[in-house]
């Protein structure tokens, strides 16, 4: 199932919902790397 919905939010801007991808999953482990190297 693809989810694909843009809102807008309470300040005007707007924010698009849909489904997780494989880019997105490298970019999360490499903010998470970072910052666990940033912190105990």
């Amino acid at each position: 199932m693809n989810y694909h919905k843009t809102i807008t939010r309470k300040d005007g801007r707007t924010c698009t919902l849909r489904n997780r991808t494989a880019e997105d999953g490298r970019a999360l482990l490499k903010i998470f790397n970072l910052t666990h190297t940033q912190t105990d």
